[in-house]
């Protein structure tokens, strides 16, 4: 019989659960029995190619992006010297601050934009970072938190 003890193993407790336990609903293989193949989906489910994680529509675009991105754009984006020169403020989003946007990608490549918190929800900052995007026209370089890099 085939029986694996995570208990023994170290930095784990003696009250971890065997794998061969029936609380986790496992067989036991005796003899020559071969294992099911466990990589392979259960039956009713298909298969996932990719990461689940593209279902957004922000990140598959993000990530189509990130391959049009040269290396020196991002790594210049990333940087922590390179501040905001554009705060979107207590007005938010107006056709004013999106002509600012714009006049600043035609004078730099990069513009650095920080938005005040409490503005917007978090799961609504996506949304904020793809309109600002179509709207002049322009790729997201990074989007962490409240900070967005725009590049054209």
């Amino acid at each position: 019989m085939l029986r694996i003890n995570l208990g023994s193993m170290q930095g784990f407790g003696s009250n971890m659960v065997s794998a061969s336990s029936p609380a986790l609903g496992a067989r036991q293989f005796e003899g020559t029995e071969a294992a099911p193949n466990l990589t392979a989906p259960p039956e009713g489910i298909p298969e996932v190619h990719g990461s689940i994680f593209l279902n957004n529509s922000l990140q598959a675009r993000m990530s189509a992006m990130s391959r049009d991105i040269p290396a020196s754009i991002r790594r210049e984006a990333q940087s922590r010297d390179f501040q905001p020169s554009i705060r979107i403020g207590k007005s938010g989003i107006t056709e004013n601050l999106i002509e600012e946007i714009d006049g600043q990608l035609n004078t730099r490549t990069l513009v650095k934009i920080k938005i005040n918190r409490g503005l917007f929800e978090r799961k609504d900052i996506g949304a904020v970072w793809s309109h600002l995007a179509k709207e002049t026209n322009s790729t997201l370089v990074l989007a962490r938190g409240n900070v967005g890099v725009l590049w054209r």
